[in-house]
């Protein structure tokens, strides 16, 4: 069978050649879980089984659920005794899968039919372990979209370590990659959610692909839509931006210095070394320091590294250079005080 396979076909019916577990974590879902659990069920591969494990909804979320179960015995319902949190919900949930791929759903989402059938032949063709797709947000209210990013993403692991661009309800995973996941080792950040996570973790190992296509679109609640629109008044400013994060960098230096010594203990317990990795934990161990002499020898990294830690490298050469040189201070950005 030719490694980029991913149907069989058998007597005039499509059988799939690997299972493939879909893993939703749910908590008072019941506005729109009925809308996604259709869209899941209309993919093109067939699915081995359709997990969901509730935190402690008090709505009508898991009877919902259970009106599936009928017609769909495949979906398998798990409650927790407690509630976990979202981040712990997931992380548990995944190692309960038993296909051979895990794809992760929230409850409010609209995923293309096409979606794992899309990522699979992704993983099959590049051999890696887990993969991600683009995707569009809509609005809560009007069901329009009203966002996507058309930029090709960098999702290495320089970059991965300062922004999860790899949102959870796009990715694919291997399920032998997934058993490198635990609750422990995501413990040992502090502020980071489970897919990003599940990302520096894919990308440090050199295990970390790209699906260029638009297969979910999430939503975006009207709250979340207007604290994005606060957050994206500085960039129409370049300059009040670039003041404002150079005032944060120096207010922030204390969390900023924690977070990323957390960010490079991190990176060295993979066994693993690779030139990506071996930068990236460059690029934490200088941020983590204090003095000149260590800043200086960042700013020279960002720029050496400057097409692998930015968003993108889709821009002209000299605001490469110059958006890389601001880098240190960009972080400032993304630490809590």
């Amino acid at each position: 069978m030719d490694k980029d396979t991913i149907f069989v076909t058998f007597a005039e019916k499509i059988v799939p050649v690997f299972r493939v577990s879909i893993v939703m974590c749910t908590y008072n879902g019941e506005r729109y879980l009925a809308r996604q659990l259709d869209s899941i069920l209309q993919q093109t591969y067939p699915l081995h089984e359709i997990l969901i494990q509730d935190d402690g909804s008090t709505d009508t979320t898991c009877d919902i659920v259970r009106r599936y179960q009928q017609d769909h015995p495949f979906i398998r319902l798990i409650r927790n005794e407690r509630n976990l949190g979202f981040n712990r919900n997931f992380l548990s949930a995944i190692s309960q899968a038993s296909g051979d791929y895990v794809a992760l759903s929230d409850q409010d989402d609209i995923w293309a039919p096409d979606k794992i059938a899309s990522l699979l032949e992704v993983l099959q063709s590049s051999g890696k372990a887990a993969c991600f797709s683009r995707s569009r947000a809509f609005s809560d209210e009007t069901g329009e979209v009203d966002f996507f990013d058309p930029r090709t993403p960098n999702y290495s692991i320089e970059r991965l370590i300062l922004a999860n661009i790899v949102p959870g309800h796009t990715l694919l995973m291997k399920k032998s990659f997934t058993e490198r996941l635990s609750l422990a080792a995501f413990e040992q950040i502090d502020g980071w959610y489970y897919d990003e996570y599940i990302a520096v973790t894919a990308a440090a190992c050199d295990q970390l692909d790209f699906c260029d296509k638009y297969l979910v679109s999430y939503r975006r609640h009207a709250a979340q839509i207007t604290a994005d629109m606060e957050k994206a008044k500085p960039a129409a400013h370049p300059l009040r931006y670039v003041a404002k994060s150079i005032r944060l960098y120096f207010r922030k230096k204390k969390a900023i210095t924690e977070g990323f010594r957390k960010k490079y203990d991190f990176l060295c317990s993979f066994p693993e070394s690779n030139e990506h990795l071996d930068n990236a934990r460059q690029l934490t161990l200088l941020s983590s320091k204090r003095g000149l002499g260590s800043f200086f020898r960042l700013e020279r990294l960002c720029v050496r590294r400057r097409r692998h830690i930015l968003a993108t490298a889709e821009m002209n050469p000299l605001a490469l250079f110059f958006k890389a040189l601001f880098y240190p201070f960009y972080c400032a950005n993304y630490f809590e005080e």
